[in-house]
């Protein structure tokens, strides 16, 4: 598993960093971001979160002193700081998103060139897939996931057409939900419309995200950084008021 960042020298430099300061990587992933921060770092110190246990893999491989991960959804950053007594950060990055190793895993069930079971779970270990999503939600729930992080146009038309499949047969995998939906998908956009960028983003964004204590625990003159995803970042702007914003920086 490993991630080359897209935009990762505007990140950077977004994130202007102090060789000797303290910054938090909310996305682990493959530890692209992790590696190229540590870099830059002289006397400083870096935790990085992900609740993937294919990113704490990677993350046993990266022997670091200024280097910490830890192993839990991003939306307790503020008390795992507390825990290993870190006060205030210089930079925060977050790159929202499916990694390239979680779509090219079909068993991870977020692909759409590869069949397999409906998961979808950033944590494998956490009890709610997306089978349960599509199987159990009612039309009116699953239409309000899909319009409000899914940018599903016909959202009503498409939660209507899942639950009337489902009634015939359950919905097991993602090619099953391609089915359901193809007829629907707009022409040209087929592929875009099927599960990483709809269903995905109606799974899990904004409650993997710290809110008001991430601008809190940045010191003054910190950076706050945000990657991919960019309808949950819109969709959370509340939840995240802005600290510093450079010009020409990439969120």
């Amino acid at each position: 598993m490993h991630h080359t960042p897209v935009l990762l020298q505007e990140s950077l430099e977004a994130l202007a960093i102090d060789p000797e300061g303290t910054y938090v990587d909310l996305t682990f992933g493959g530890g692209g971001h992790t590696q190229a921060i540590l870099q830059q770092l002289q006397g400083g110190r870096l935790l990085a979160f992900d609740q993937d246990p294919a990113a704490a893999a990677v993350a046993q491989e990266l022997v670091d002193a200024r280097f910490t991960f830890i192993q839990a959804n991003a939306r307790f950053m503020q008390q795992f700081l507390t825990f290993h007594g870190v006060t205030s950060v210089d930079g925060i990055l977050a790159d929202l998103g499916v990694s390239s190793y979680q779509i090219d895993t079909a068993a991870r069930g977020f692909s759409t060139r590869w069949e397999g079971m409906l998961d979808m779970r950033m944590n494998p270990e956490s009890d709610l897939t997306a089978h349960d999503i599509v199987n159990t939600y009612t039309a009116e729930q699953l239409q309000q996931l899909f319009q409000d992080y899914g940018e599903v146009r016909n959202a009503r038309t498409v939660a209507k057409a899942i639950v009337a499949a489902r009634a015939v047969a359950s919905i097991h995998t993602t090619q099953d939900l391609r089915n359901i939906l193809r007829r629907w998908a707009p022409s040209g956009r087929a592929a875009k419309y099927y599960l990483p960028n709809n269903l995905w983003k109606a799974r899990c964004p904004l409650l993997s995200l710290p809110r008001r204590p991430a601008c809190q625990t940045i010191s003054t003159g910190g950076q706050l950084g945000r990657g991919a995803a960019q309808r949950c970042v819109r969709q959370s702007t509340a939840a995240f008021p802005t600290c510093v914003q450079k010009a020409g920086s990439p969120f």
